[in-house]
């Protein structure tokens, strides 16, 4: 298992579904820079996985940032979008945990 973490500031940000999409996004980016294929994406944002995993039409709020997605997840061969609920999501709380310097 690969897990990596990273804080990149955004403002004017207006919803925690656009902050997710930009953070799978630039998870994407990550895969693609070091070479990582083969992924299955995890978020406790329900609604977002659903529109990915579909590949219906996006909402307009977030059409450009989730087309980016989608192209991306083409070229990283992304196998599922998955959602996990946050008490589970194991992979971000261990994250979290190390980001904050906690053991």
């Amino acid at each position: 298992m690969f897990m990596a973490a990273g804080a990149i500031p955004k403002s004017r940000v207006s919803s925690a579904t656009l902050m997710e999409g930009y953070a799978i996004l630039e998870g994407l980016q990550l895969c693609k820079q070091i070479g990582m294929r083969s992924l299955f994406v995890e978020s406790d944002n329900e609604f977002l996985i659903s529109l990915l995993s579909k590949g219906s039409v996006f909402p307009s709020d977030l059409d450009v940032l989730l087309s980016d997605v989608r192209q991306l997840s083409l070229e990283v061969d992304v196998r599922d979008f998955l959602f996990v609920r946050r008490q589970e999501n194991v992979v971000a709380h261990e994250l979290a945990r190390r980001g904050c310097g906690l053991n």
